[in-house]
This record gives C-alpha cells, sequence and structure tokens, in this order.
C-alpha cells in the first residue's frame, strides 16, 4: 500500500498543473486590440532674415547706402539714368509642413516705392515693375509643397527717383508672413 500512495500523489500534481496550464474551460484563444491616434496638420515657417536694410544716403544716381545690408544691391537703368534707381534686397523664407500650404504677405501699411518681387530683378524694370507695397494681403505661395526645409525666395525693391523729394521714411514698412493650409 504504501507503493500506492505516491503514485497516486504524483497523479494528482500532473492533473492539477495541466488544467492551470490548460486556463479554465471555455476561455477565449484570442482578442483584438484597439489602436487610435491622429495625425494633425503642422505648418512651420521662418523668415532666413527679418530686417531688410536699406541703409541711409540712399539717391537717384546709385550711391552706396551706408548702414545697408551686405546683400543690398543697386540698380540704375543705363539707358535712361535720369529715371533714378532701384535698390534690390533679397531674402527667403522657409516652411516646413505636412500638407499643401499657402503664404500670404500682409504690409501693416502702404509704401508706393516699395515694390514686392518674386524674381531677382536685373534690370531697373524689373526692380520699380513689382508688385507696390500697398495695405491688400499679397498672395506669395499657393499650394506649396509637403516637406521640410522649403524654400521660397523673395525680393524687395526700393524705387529713389530724381522727381522724389529726400525721405527719412522711404523704405519703411512691416510685412507679416503667414502660412496655412491650402484650401
Amino acid at each position: 500500500m504504501s507503493r500506492d500512495r505516491p503514485l497516486v500523489v504524483s497523479v494528482a500534481i500532473v492533473a492539477l498543473a495541466s488544467s492551470i496550464l490548460a486556463g479554465p474551460v471555455g476561455a477565449a484563444t484570442d482578442d483584438a486590440l484597439t489602436v487610435t491616434g491622429q495625425s494633425d496638420p503642422t505648418l512651420e515657417i521662418a523668415l532666413v532674415d527679418d530686417t531688410a536694410a536699406f541703409g541711409d544716403n540712399l539717391t537717384p544716381q546709385g550711391a552706396t547706402p551706408n548702414g545697408a545690408d551686405a546683400s543690398l544691391g543697386v540698380i540704375v537703368d543705363p539707358a535712361a539714368t535720369s529715371t533714378g534707381a532701384c535698390y534690390e534686397w533679397g531674402s527667403k523664407i522657409v516652411v516646413s509642413s505636412n500638407v499643401a500650404y499657402d503664404v500670404t504677405v500682409t504690409p501693416a501699411a502702404a509704401n508706393a516705392k516699395l515694390n514686392w518681387l518674386t524674381a531677382d530683378p536685373s534690370t531697373f524694370a524689373a526692380c520699380s515693375g513689382g508688385t507696390a507695397i500697398g495695405t491688400d494681403p499679397i498672395a506669395f505661395v499657393n499650394a506649396g509643397s509637403v516637406g521640410a526645409g522649403n524654400e521660397h525666395s523673395f525680393w524687395l525693391g526700393l524705387e529713389v527717383l530724381w522727381g522724389d523729394a529726400p525721405s527719412a521714411t522711404r523704405g519703411d514698412a512691416s510685412l507679416t508672413f503667414a502660412v496655412a493650409q491650402d484650401s
């Protein structure tokens, strides 16, 4: 009889272990995980240079200005030097976005002598023939591409003509750049 007792205990331990490992009768053999998340539009804009310094000593002859940005250029029409000069300054914005976007430029006040340009002017006519800075927003970029570090160049042309009276505020302007999801 002593031989049968260890065998009964061993069988009972194996049966108990089997029922624990197998789980309860009727338990699920799989389950589902629900995953949620939302990605929102990301729009970032940065001006590469946020101060357009035309300087002083701006003349219709196209004199080199004092205190101007090193990138400032001057254009005088060789065929019509009696017209005056156009000083040009260029910069760019950098946009990073995960959606198509638009960029607008809104002037704080009008300045008829300051022109908005989307191409680097190589002539007096191009420098002075841009969009005069008024009070209406300027559509700068339409349906910009998705991506990081998209660069958009622009220029400002400042006219100094022979018929213009001297002005300490000739180039004054404040422009606000805004990026929004393309509609």
